[in-house]
């Protein structure tokens, strides 16, 4: 276990300086603004605008809104989206995203709003592939998620319940965006 974990590392070094030498694949563009079509199904609306802050890195941020219903009740929640992108070589990248929010919780079953602070980190792997409308620089981002609740503020025993069996969320996720 301990060689997989030393090996991991050492490959994410090697492509994290090979990403140096390859940067000039991705556009030239400093800003860009991306949005998810799937947000109408999964319930959470984002808007992140990125800014590159050299060749390999950039900073996300944004506003969120996570409308996501249970059986048991309705995350109301207005967010914020700070993260950072690291691209590992041409358009492949590794991302880690924090969303401190402010969630009032609607507990169907007591009919009672939880309010509280809770803090959601998403950690991302994808790819980025670059294409042109006219003459509008575009670009599709397919990434795979790994997420989970850092911080669950005032929440309802059935919430509690069922994050002890689903902690974890995985997905995989497109998001469409442009440069500007």
């Amino acid at each position: 276990m301990k060689f997989c974990k030393i090996a991991l590392a050492g490959l994410v070094i090697h492509f994290t300086l090979l990403g140096g030498a390859q940067a000039q694949d991705r556009p030239a563009h400093r800003h860009a603004i991306e949005i998810s079509p799937m947000s109408p199904v999964i319930k959470i609306y984002a808007v992140q605008y990125g800014y590159m802050l050299s060749q390999n890195d950039e900073l996300i941020l944004g506003p969120a809104y996570v409308d996501v219903a249970y059986d048991f009740g309705k995350n109301n929640s207005p967010t914020l989206i700070v993260g950072y992108r690291r691209y590992l070589f041409g358009n492949a990248h590794l991302e880690y995203q924090l969303w401190p929010a402010y969630n009032s919780f609607h507990d169907y079953a007591s009919n009672t709003y939880f309010k509280g602070f809770d803090m959601w980190n998403e950690f991302r792997a994808g790819y980025k592939f670059d294409f042109t409308i006219g003459k509008l620089p575009m670009y599709l981002n397919l990434q795979l998620l790994f997420g989970f609740g850092l911080i669950q503020g005032n929440k309802p025993t059935a919430f509690i319940e069922h994050e002890k069996v689903n902690r974890f969320f995985t997905a995989p996720a497109f998001f469409i965006g442009f440069h500007l």
